[in-house]
């Protein structure tokens, strides 16, 4: 239990201290064209939350990348079974 411990008290030193090269960085350019800080993301992302819309494209974005997992296998099977091509990756269009 004390190795558990360990280990997440290391992956939490990690990412506060990826936050802080973030954050420092941006501050570094000092542009939020071009790198916004960490601190401005949490805060817009806090706004979006509680907005009907910005869940409506959450869900619209992962459904097409579900689709895109789910019409490869359908789309790259060969057809008719045993034409003896094999299985190719996608290339059609």
């Amino acid at each position: 239990m004390k190795q558990t411990k360990k280990k997440r008290l290391t992956k939490w030193a990690a990412a506060g201290f990826w936050l802080a090269v973030w954050q420092a960085a941006a501050m570094a350019v000092g542009q939020e064209v071009f790198l916004v800080s960490p601190v401005q993301t949490l805060g817009t992302l806090l706004e979006l939350l509680p907005q009907a819309e910005f869940w409506q494209r959450i869900g619209f974005s992962a459904g097409r990348i579900l689709l895109g997992f789910g019409r490869c296998p359908v789309w790259c099977w060969p057809w008719p079974p045993g034409a003896g091509r094999g299985w190719k990756p996608c290339s059609r269009r």
